[in-house]
């Protein structure tokens, strides 16, 4: 029977494993102690800090505002490529370029301790487009780089903030004189000069229309239709266009290439050099016309015979066309040559054209300097929330676990070195206990 009693594993309750756990003495309740604070401390270390340090990230959703980035679409609706204000492409993954991580670093004295190397070798740092969003991108990089949130807070926001800055220097090195530039340029004709001017008028007139249909679209978090220019009150991007528009139409540039056509009039007439450079220009004419008219009357030739293959069509239509402007170009230098004649008042009226064309591309750039201004170059970050930490084990998750399993672990250490002590003691008061209760009903028999 005792026997029995020894190798039955029932022969303790739950309670007794759990006086064993906690410790049967004083001696074993401080081992517990011990053992069960050692155990939480190096849980809270692998799940708190080892594990959050090798996975932990700190984690942007932000956005950036348009005029900032321009895009274009297809005609479905569709992005089809995203670019700065000078036409250069814009790509994310470009803002995590080990050059650009370089970059920030410098910028700030505070971020002498990230190591930006091993951060772009060991691809700890990411970020993913949210097709769900036009312009949403998602910025991650392990939290291990950085001393605290706050540094981390600082570093993010400096490297999303390189395109506003890119943008912001292009805006202040735009310049909008190129055509312009171009007309004054004293070796060209009058009509050279001329349609130069007209090239430059019809860019500032797109330009405008271009920043209102941005400015009223849709892709925009704010519209911004009006402009402070020269400290004058806000005016409506409109009303400065059609202003700009009246004073051009003012202008008549169109009727100015007739007159200098019909009256042949031509820069320095009187020096020889430009009389031999009028010559020449018409004799290149003569000659390209003469050109032209051969591939035309061989096309001519292929399509009667039906031998005009579908990939000379269009050279044949080039042809054609170039054809037309050759023939006028060769009658305006024969007139100049036969009847060339100097206008210093048609200079003087040039001169006047260029004066107005410059002011009115001067209050262009001004109006776009203030509509792409840095308050409008924005980065929007979700849930008002710069970063936030993804990846990791929450601090008080982390503190429960390493406690569950402090105790678990020193109940288990107790219940190994006390196990068989306990149940031998407790078989022998169970002996004990039955040899005197015999030796009681003896004595009574």
């Amino acid at each position: 029977m005792y026997e029995d009693d020894f190798n039955d594993p029932e022969s303790l309750s739950v309670l007794d494993f759990v006086k064993i756990s906690f410790g049967t003495d004083k001696f074993k309740r401080i081992r517990f102690g011990i053992v069960a604070v050692f155990v939480m401390i190096l849980a809270y270390l692998a799940v708190g800090v080892f594990y959050n340090n090798r996975k932990a990230n700190y984690t942007s959703d932000f956005k950036y505002q348009i005029p900032s980035l321009i895009q274009k679409k297809n005609t479905d609706g569709d992005i089809v490529s995203v670019s700065y204000l000078d036409g250069s492409p814009f790509n994310a993954n470009s803002l995590i370029t080990l050059e650009n991580l370089n970059n920030v670093k410098k910028t700030n004295d505070e971020f002498s301790n990230i190591d930006v190397e091993k951060m772009f070798e060991q691809n700890d740092v990411s970020i993913e487009f949210d097709g769900k969003e036009e312009y949403q991108y998602s910025l991650s990089i392990k939290e291990k780089y950085f001393k605290n949130e706050e540094q981390a807070k600082i570093f993010f926001d400096s490297l999303v903030s390189l395109p506003l800055n890119e943008t912001a220097e292009l805006v202040e090195s735009t310049n909008n004189s190129f055509y312009l530039k171009q007309a004054i340029n004293r070796d060209l004709t009058f009509i050279q000069e001329i349609k130069y001017l007209i090239t430059q008028a019809d860019y500032i007139i797109n330009s405008y229309n271009t920043l209102i249909n941005n400015m009223n679209s849709s892709d925009y978090q704010y519209v911004k239709n009006k402009v402070v220019v020269n400290g004058d009150d806000l005016t409506e991007l409109i009303v400065l266009k059609n202003d700009a528009q009246s004073k051009i139409d003012n202008l008549r540039l169109n009727e100015l290439i007739i007159e200098a056509q019909d009256r042949h009039y031509v820069r320095d007439y009187s020096k020889q050099e430009i009389k031999n450079k009028i010559l020449n220009i018409y004799q290149n004419l003569l000659a390209e016309q003469q050109e032209l008219q051969a591939k035309i009357d061989n096309y001519n030739t292929m399509i009667q015979s039906g031998t005009m293959l579908n990939a000379n069509y269009n050279n044949y239509v080039y042809c054609l066309d170039r054809k037309v402007e050759v023939d006028k170009d060769v009658l305006v230098y024969k007139g100049y040559i036969d009847n060339g004649v100097e206008s210093l008042d048609f200079e003087k009226k040039l001169e006047n054209i260029v004066t107005t064309l410059n002011e009115i591309t001067n209050e262009f750039t001004a109006v776009q300097k203030d509509t792409y201004q840095e308050k409008y170059n924005v980065v929007f970050y979700k849930n008002n929330s710069k970063i936030v930490e993804t990846g990791h084990v929450r601090t008080l998750i982390a503190i429960a676990v390493a406690f569950v399993a402090g105790l678990v672990f020193a109940a288990i250490i107790n219940i190994i070195l006390g196990y068989s002590k306990y149940k031998t003691m407790k078989l022998n008061s169970k002996i004990e206990k039955k040899e005197n209760q015999n030796n009681l009903e003896t004595k009574n028999s």
